[in-house]
């Protein structure tokens, strides 16, 4: 049998003593030649055999020692499976002849130049999950007493350890849906699971009561207060494993409003909800304009970047004591700020003592408010809202306000024209149909106390 020259060829003692990989061709007579003066007989019973894996000839001798003199011999070093993940192992492979001492060499991590090895492979070295990824030295050096040492070595490359995908993103379900709404004092059924998770953690949640580290599955009743104020809440999930982060699950709990005493003939917008956080901040309350601009009505210059998701309104609720029949003030309206993911639009716009009344000939009629409590943007996305004390109560420009009475600050984004019916009105932010954002801030105050 016949193999091309340069070929890999693993040659074995009949008494499987030692191994050696060579570099040889195999004649047809039934002996192997590695040099003239050592041709070299082959077992009567072992065949010569290619592995199918690798390429390499195989051929079992009858005596190594006759094949290759009586010099020291030492084979090229191997290495498999390469490359090697960190954390796995690495077997090393050589054979030597005429040699009494092999050492090993190299900066292979796992122990290997430090170990006590044979004449011959192979040592497996287990590699540790710490090895910085790269290539490495495993190297073989062979002695004989009277003769130059040898040495071979193999570069092993490591490679980092599979750690597998992050997990996808995790079931969750608020009363068995992906939104829910409900009665403030109501339960709340969360249900969770995720697959190949090792933790999960619901950060970033605003219903009372879902917080913190959760299992990777699971359930909770959440029990609401019956103070809770209505609006929408959010109830989020993030699960974990050594391969990094799911992407959030987010659900809604949406928290009926019972509105205020009188304003059962003045609902919201249909479908729309109210919101109960409007910043960017989510410890601030968007339904209290005091926790909103972190001041007491009329308040004071403080920039708030306010976003409203889709089908929501704000109705910040405020009242004061005591204001000035001359008393201005305006909220300041500015394109959205440092967000620029944020779309922004034109407003509907209204101060009423029930919460998400924009019905515009109720607010106009009312007594005690006026046609100046509504009002649509016009021209631009940044016009200002204006208020003062009772003495504007028929200026059509400036919201006129009384002492002691409980307001509540409305708007939402909508592209429809004045004395739409609320009936009909839409949520409608003309940028982006998702979110909806604008920079507020109090200001132009005049005769307040």
């Amino acid at each position: 049998m016949a193999v091309k020259h340069n070929h890999h060829l693993l040659i074995r003692s009949a008494s499987a003593l030692c191994a050696l990989v060579v570099m040889l061709p195999v004649l047809a007579n039934k002996q192997l030649v590695i040099n003239e003066q050592h041709p070299c007989d082959l077992d009567a019973t072992s065949a010569v055999a290619i592995e199918s894996a690798t390429g390499n000839v195989k051929v079992q001798v009858a005596d190594l020692q006759d094949c290759i003199g009586g010099g020291l011999s030492l084979s090229p070093v191997l290495s498999s499976p390469q490359p090697v993940e960190a954390g796995s192992s690495v077997e090393i492979l050589w054979a030597s002849a005429n040699a009494e001492t092999c050492t090993p060499t190299g900066n292979l991590p796992g122990g290997w130049s430090g170990r006590v090895i044979g004449l011959q492979g192979p040592e497996t070295v287990s590699v540790p999950t710490s090895a910085t990824p790269g290539q490495y030295s495993a190297g073989v050096e062979c002695a004989r007493q009277g003769e130059d040492p040898l040495n071979e070595s193999t570069l092993v490359e490591v490679i980092a350890p599979d750690v597998g995908s992050p997990p996808n993103a995790p079931s969750l379900t608020v009363n068995g849906s992906s939104s829910t709404t409900i009665d403030p004092g109501d339960d709340v059924d969360v249900v969770w699971s995720s697959s190949s998770a090792t933790s999960c953690s619901a950060s970033g949640s605003t219903l009372p009561g879902w917080s913190g580290s959760k299992p990777t599955s699971g359930s909770l009743t959440v029990t609401t207060s019956g103070s809770l104020l209505p609006g929408q809440y959010v109830v989020r999930l993030r699960c974990s494993n050594s391969a990094g982060d799911s992407p959030w699950t987010t659900r809604t709990v949406n928290v009926a409003d019972p509105g205020a005493p009188g304003c059962e003939n003045r609902p919201p917008p249909p479908g729309m909800t109210r919101a109960a956080i409007i910043t960017t901040d989510n410890t601030k309350d968007g339904r209290i304009y005091s926790s909103v601009f972190n001041a007491t009505f009329p308040g004071t210059s403080n920039t708030q970047e306010i976003l409203l998701n889709s089908n929501t309104y704000a109705a910040l609720q405020f009242s004061r004591d005591s204001i000035p029949s001359g008393a201005k003030g305006q909220i300041n309206v500015n394109i959205p700020q440092g967000y620029a993911q944020e779309s922004t639009g034109f407003k509907l716009w209204s101060i009423s003592t029930c919460p998400g009344d924009f019905d515009w000939q109720a607010i106009e009629s009312d007594p005690d408010l006026g046609p100046g409590c509504i009002k649509r943007d016009a021209l631009f996305f940044t016009e200002s809202f204006t208020f003062g004390g009772a003495s504007f109560r028929t200026d059509e420009s400036r919201c006129a306000l009384n002492p002691g009475v409980t307001y509540y600050l409305n708007f939402f984004y909508n592209t429809q024209p004045e004395n739409t019916p609320v009936s009909e009105l839409q949520w409608n932010c003309e940028m982006n149909n998702s979110v909806c954002g604008n920079a507020m801030n109090p200001g132009n105050f005049i005769g307040w106390d």
